[in-house]
Order: structure tokens, then sequence, then C-alpha cells
């Protein structure tokens, strides 16, 4: 009887570039983060809210990029998941931050 866990597993035909393509995209994920996370700090002094910028600092050193392995399991499905969130949460402090910084400049 085959173990219940091996469907998740990644092998087969085209498990190398779907392996592949996860990789690439969670480290596209984090530049994208790390461009998010500086224009969050050069707006702290805009508007006071630097917790925002350590969120996304934080958010920038455990992204899936790197915490999670695309080589075992789901061929990075996960990681791609992942990464698209913590992006989308990052770019929501982004928002929060403009929409402050525009508050204040009034």
């Amino acid at each position: 009887m085959a173990d219940p866990f091996s469907i998740l597993a990644c092998s087969g035909p085209g498990a190398g570039q779907a392996i592949a393509r996860s990789i690439a995209i969670g480290y596209f994920s984090a530049a994208a983060v790390a461009f998010v996370t500086i224009w969050l700090f050069r707006l702290i002094t805009r508007t006071g809210r630097n917790w925002l910028a350590y969120c996304g600092a934080l958010l920038f050193a455990l992204h899936p990029a790197w915490t999670i392995s695309a080589v075992r399991g789901d061929c990075g499905y996960t990681k791609v998941a992942l990464s698209g969130l913590v992006l989308l949460v990052v770019l929501g402090f982004l928002v929060l931050q403009v929409m402050t910084a525009r508050r204040y400049k009034k």
C-alpha cells in the first residue's frame, strides 16, 4: 500500500521545471518585499509610523523564499502561495503608510 502522503510528493516529468519556477517566483517575491520594505522605511520620516516598516523587515527576514523548501513536498506550490501572501501583506502596509503620509501632509 502506498504512503498516503506520496501524492503530495513532487516527482515525474516536469518536476524539475516546477521546482525551478517556484524557487524563481519565491526570490522575485522576496526582492519585491525588500523594495517595498525599503520604501516603508523611507516614509517613516513623514508619518512617524515605524512599526509598519519593522513588520515589513520581519516578514522579509522570514520570507518563504528561504524558509520553505521547494525541493521536498509539493514542488514549491506552498512557497509560491505564501510568497504571494507575504507580498500582499507588505503592499497593504505600504498603502496604509502612504495614506497616513497624505494625512500628515495636509
